[in-house]
């Protein structure tokens, strides 16, 4: 009878141990589940806060495409319209100069424009040659060569 009580003394002693290292587990399980719905949180705040800003860059990336496009138009009018004026103050340089009206005057213009068209992220680079044949002040003949070239 001892030998019983002997064993199921032990036997008690081990359940109990089980079940405080059960507990002990229990609590640990709970604790790194915390943990980890913790770390789910902060890790989701972090991510949206990345998400507002790559959204907010590529925002102002589209504006400054938008700008940069605009810029590029205003550039090409100026260039345009410096172009004619140079064109004109060469005329009334040849006309100050005393060349005859009936003297046959013959000039080659030659205009490169280089045009940087950017549109999604395409860049072309254009060279226009004008040439023009003048007489007695008037333009008798105009010929346009036109070259595109792909820049990417």
């Amino acid at each position: 009878m001892s030998l019983c009580c002997t064993i199921v003394t032990d036997l008690k002693r081990t359940f109990q141990s089980l079940e405080i290292e059960l507990h002990g587990l229990l609590t640990q399980k709970g604790d790194l589940e915390q943990s980890v719905t913790d770390i789910k949180g902060s890790h989701g705040s972090q991510l949206s806060q990345l998400q507002v800003c790559i959204n907010s860059m590529e925002e102002e990336l589209q504006q400054l495409n938008v700008s940069i496009q605009q810029q590029a138009s205003e550039y090409q009018i100026l260039l345009d319209i410096k172009m004619r004026l140079e064109m004109e103050i060469a005329e009334y340089r040849r006309l100050l100069d005393g060349e005859g009206l009936r003297q046959e005057v013959r000039k080659a213009i030659v205009v490169e424009k280089i045009q940087e068209i950017q549109v999604q992220e395409v860049v072309e680079k254009r060279v226009r040659v004008i040439v023009e044949e003048m007489v007695d002040g008037k333009v008798v003949s105009t010929s346009v060569d036109e070259k595109v070239q792909d820049m990417n």
